[in-house]
């Protein structure tokens, strides 16, 4: 039998939130779930004027960029206090022009605190591109690696873990766009791979996490339609499967699973003023072992972003419905939902103010209390000449899991950014 988890009032007041256009979180991937998802249908006039033009041969320059981030930052948690220090190397090169278009880009965030080892918190490497086939059909694909370690002090890790499991990876996606007058059709798959290095305990042993280790493979076909050229609808429908190396620690089992999600919405795209896009739809989780139950929910998705003028932007994600699987615990897929809102304001051509704030909870299937968090960031970037900026930025963070005391969090940061 599915499990529904999230009282109505919550999937009511999100509800809400998305008829009042806040937009869906990107982060897993809303629209038709790639990449590729929404220029088809967001572009004034949909792609009736472009489907007449024919993309010249000759392909543009390339460009080559870098940057080096240098921060410092203080953190007070509920631990105490500590110092930070951070690297974040990027380089990066593309081209654009003709039938083809594409970037590559690599980078790292490297940290030293005061009460806890050097570590890479991320390296990231990725590879985008488009090929128009003809005048109405175009591929776009990309590969993502990333590979990461998470705090030690986060409020999720275990009190004897002296070095954390290091997490590295791989995604792809795909899409074929064509473009049928007022109807765009998309076609798109997926596949990624996710492997997980040990936990390092105090007392000198380790800790294997094998059993996260998984493999994913999925598709999606989505089909829109301009029913003005600022106005357009859509259906999307996606499928993907996952399946683990071992099986969980505490359940015994395999939490290999099929995850299903139809959806429909409606976008628009007023002069790129404003973009909205909203979707509501229903997603199905089925476990392959009987022992684990399925797991139903209602999916509503937002996004907007509003550009009044070349000074201002304002951002809004929204997002309720399947989160990701859980495979450390005896509790199994949860309903989640996410909001965040962002604006950035330049004051002159030196200074630009920046604000946002995040609200994420989620509820696990055979768990009992909900977890919560919420955050709140202001921040200000300085232009000192086209290759330096001064950047500071103060975060807080209040977060509730199950019936635990709340987890609280100041973080100042400042530093520069050195760019080409």
């Amino acid at each position: 039998m599915p499990a529904f988890s999230a009282p109505m009032s919550t999937a009511g007041l999100f509800l809400l939130l998305t008829l009042a256009a806040v937009p869906v979180a990107q982060a897993q991937g809303f629209g038709d779930g790639s990449a590729t998802s929404n220029p088809d249908l967001l572009a004034p006039g949909s792609c009736i004027a472009c489907a007449s033009d024919v993309a010249p041969l000759e392909a543009g320059p390339a460009y080559t960029y870098w940057s080096l981030g240098l921060r410092g930052a203080y953190v007070v948690d509920n631990q105490g206090s500590s110092f930070e220090t951070l690297v974040l190397p990027s380089v990066g090169m593309g081209m654009e022009g003709g039938r083809r278009s594409y970037t590559l880009g690599a980078g790292a965030e490297l940290s030293k605190a005061t009460d806890e080892p050097a570590r890479i918190n991320y390296l990231w490497g990725a590879v985008d591109g488009t090929y128009k086939l003809d005048s109405l059909t175009r591929f776009e694909g990309g590969l993502d690696l990333n590979v990461g370690q998470s705090s030690i002090n986060e409020p999720w890790q275990q009190d004897d873990v002296a070095n954390a499991s290091v997490e590295i990876a791989l995604d792809g996606e795909g899409a074929i766009i064509r473009d049928l007058g007022r109807f765009t059709l998309t076609a798109r798959g997926t596949g990624g791979r996710s492997v997980y290095g040990p936990n390092g305990l105090s007392d000198g042993s380790s800790l294997s996490m094998d059993h996260k280790n998984n493999w994913r493979a999925g598709g999606g076909l989505r089909l829109g339609y301009a029913l003005t050229p600022i106005i357009g609808v859509f259906g999307d429908v996606s499928g993907s499967r996952q399946m683990f190396d071992t099986p969980s620690p505490t359940l015994g089992v395999r939490q290999d699973n099929d995850t299903y999600v139809a959806k429909a919405g409606v976008t628009a795209n007023w002069e790129n003023h404003l973009e909205i896009e909203y979707a509501v739809g229903l997603g199905l989780r089925r476990f392959t072992d009987e022992s684990l139950s399925d797991v139903a929910s209602t999916q509503y998705e937002a996004r907007l972003t509003y550009t009044p003028n070349v000074l201002t932007t304002v951002t809004a994600e929204a997002y309720f419905g399947l989160g990701d699987e859980t495979v450390t615990s005896a509790e199994t897929t949860p309903i989640e939902a996410n909001l965040l809102v962002g604006v950035a304001h330049t004051l002159n051509p030196t200074l630009t103010l920046r604000g946002s704030a995040r609200y994420d909870w989620e509820q696990k299937v055979g768990g009992t209390e909900p977890d919560s968090e919420y955050a709140l960031g202001v921040g200000a970037d300085y232009i000192v000449n086209p290759r330096t900026t001064i950047t500071a930025d103060y975060t807080y963070i209040n977060g509730i899991r199950g019936l635990n005391p709340p987890d609280v969090e100041h973080r100042a940061v400042v530093g520069l950014t050195f760019t080409k």
